[in-house]
């Protein structure tokens, strides 16, 4: 009976030893398997979160140059709207003032055409009186010949003015007016000139008539 309880330490063993060393390499070999699966998951999981963010930022810089580029036609489109707009009331300005400035200009060149013709007029008398009394004056024909040039030089002058124009619908009314403005301004100075030149003139003659 001893010899067979002694003996059952041994068997026992024995049938566990068994199941001892085949339990440790299927633990050992679960383990192994369970990590190698762990290690894949959590490699494939940050590879995606990897092409996630990829996505995701190219996308957003994508979005943020479609948004700037929407801004800037936007401000393109406000600008070209402002430009318009102030354009057409510049031009409706213009158009209100047209008759006016186109009026000024006739009412110009009308008074210059009749103080020419005037100044001309006078010299015209002085000269067949001069000549109707027969006295000499020795600088005669030098005064004539300046009344001459004088009307020469205020018939251009007012020639370039009578060509000068004003329209709204032109490239740049502004530099018609402006150049209507210095043409008159050269003519006032030609007129002036030859009414000058008319005044010597009478002077001269009148200089050589005594009380007679």
């Amino acid at each position: 009976m001893v010899f067979a309880v002694s003996a059952l330490p041994g068997a026992v063993f024995a049938e566990h030893g068994s199941d001892d060393s085949t339990i440790p390499n299927s633990t050992t070999s679960g383990s192994g398997g369970t990590g190698s699966s762990s290690d894949s998951g959590d490699s494939s999981s940050a590879s995606s979160a990897s092409d996630d963010s990829g996505r995701t930022s190219g996308s957003g810089s994508a979005t943020r140059e479609k948004l700037k580029a929407a801004a800037e036609q936007l401000k393109e489109k406000s600008q070209e709207t402002h430009t318009e707009r102030l354009e057409a009331a510049r031009l409706n300005l213009c158009t209100n003032r047209q008759k006016e400035i186109t009026s000024i200009m006739t009412r110009s060149i009308t008074r210059a055409q009749n103080q020419t013709t005037l100044f001309s007029s006078i010299a015209e008398r002085v000269k067949a009186f001069y000549i109707k009394k027969g006295k000499t004056l020795a600088t005669y024909d030098s005064l004539v010949a300046a009344v001459t040039a004088a009307k020469t030089q205020a018939a251009a002058d007012l020639a370039t003015v009578k060509a000068d124009t004003f329209s709204c619908d032109s490239n740049d009314p502004k530099a018609q007016a402006a150049a209507f403005k210095a043409d008159l301004k050269t003519l006032t100075q030609a007129i002036k000139d030859y009414r000058t030149a008319v005044k010597n003139l009478i002077v001269g003659v009148k200089s050589v008539q005594g009380d007679s």
